[in-house]
């Protein structure tokens, strides 16, 4: 006897009971092999657009951004302060200049450097930074000139790692003269930002 005539044998409600059974398993096993990537693939499309109109507008708004900083950039070029960094030309000797520069300004506050050292040139973003330590003794005043001179120089100049060191004398008295060490230093512009710039 075959299934078909073994299912034919049995009561109109067994057989309905076993249609629906049948019904059920052949809807879940077509749900499994057809609705289910069919809703894996439209999720998928979906997160796939999401993230090329996430892309797009990444696009456009590093464009917008990139157009702002070309902006940005000819400004700096154009300003006063990007003029006083020196051009980093292969005969410009920085340290050489930055050490002259130290020694007028040296002169005019009356005071007496002990000592220099010249700090090695570093890159700093797209600027060459170079400098000098100055080692001195010197009064509160003459101190205060000479880093007064150091502002008002050509040049953009910074004075960095300012170290002062007072004997101490005892209640009420104030020293005469100040130990100081200080590194002076100044930065070059690129030669090729220079040419295209300001």
């Amino acid at each position: 006897m075959t299934i078909a005539e073994r299912i034919r044998d049995r009561p109109r409600r067994e057989r309905r009971a076993l249609a629906l059974a049948l019904l059920a398993v052949a809807t879940t096993a077509a749900w499994g092999a057809l609705i289910d990537p069919l809703l894996g693939l439209f999720a998928s499309q979906a997160e796939w657009r999401a993230a090329a109109v996430a892309e797009i507008d990444s696009g456009r708004a590093l464009a917008t951004g990139e157009d702002e900083l070309r902006a940005s950039l000819t400004t700096i070029e154009q300003s006063p302060l990007w003029a006083r960094f020196p051009r980093a030309e292969p005969a410009f000797d920085a340290s050489l200049e930055l050490d002259r520069t130290v020694q007028g300004v040296r002169a005019a506050a009356n005071l007496t450097i002990r000592a220099t050292e010249r700090l090695p040139a570093t890159p700093v973003g797209s600027l060459t930074r170079y400098g000098i330590t100055v080692r001195t003794t010197a009064r509160i005043g003459q101190l205060n000139t000479f880093l007064a001179g150091l502002r008002s120089t050509s040049s953009h100049l910074r004075v960095e790692n300012l170290r002062v060191i007072a004997p101490t004398l005892g209640a009420g008295i104030s020293p005469e003269y100040l130990d100081v060490s200080m590194d002076v230093v100044g930065y070059l512009r690129p030669v090729e930002a220079s040419q295209g710039g300001a």
